[in-house]
């Protein structure tokens, strides 16, 4: 698979360092170098950071609730870049990478997911499992190899 990498150079998957994050961001439809102009000046690529921390002994088991029922309602909306679990540091976590061409694409995709009566029946059933919750936006630099 011939791709353009986010330093610019072109080649086989697996020739750069790089070469990972950009098929799984173009296999999850999020477009590398995405038109700007209509950004009024912001990143073309954006990246929600979620991080949830759960009750001791209760991760697995939202795990198994989460790719049960919410997986493909999630990603009926929005584009995954990454989920993870936290195994150094602080324990219990989990962090989810959501990526966006801008904030406004961000807005729309989550109105559209939060609206659908499966997700919100689907909600209630994670409350009890999350202690704490923290969304970030990652605005990429200049010489990000993601932007």
């Amino acid at each position: 698979m011939f791709l353009i990498c986010p330093k610019g150079r072109k080649g086989v998957s697996g020739d750069c360092v790089y070469s990972n994050i950009c098929l799984n961001l173009v296999e999850n439809g999020i477009s590398l170098r995405p038109d700007i102009s209509h950004n009024e000046g912001n990143p073309a690529v954006i990246i929600e950071k979620r991080t949830y921390t759960f009750h001791p002994g209760k991760l697995q088991e939202f795990l198994a609730l989460y790719e049960a029922e919410g997986l493909a309602l999630h990603t009926k909306y929005l584009k995954m870049i990454g989920y993870f679990v936290t195994e150094l540091g602080t324990l219990n976590q989990v962090i989810t990478m959501w990526g966006y061409d801008n904030m406004q694409q961000r807005d729309d995709l989550r109105a559209k997911l939060y609206a659908d009566p499966e997700w919100i029946a689907f909600g209630p059933k994670t409350t009890s499992f999350i202690q704490t919750m923290e969304t970030t936006i990652l605005k990429p630099t200049s010489f990000s190899p993601i932007r």
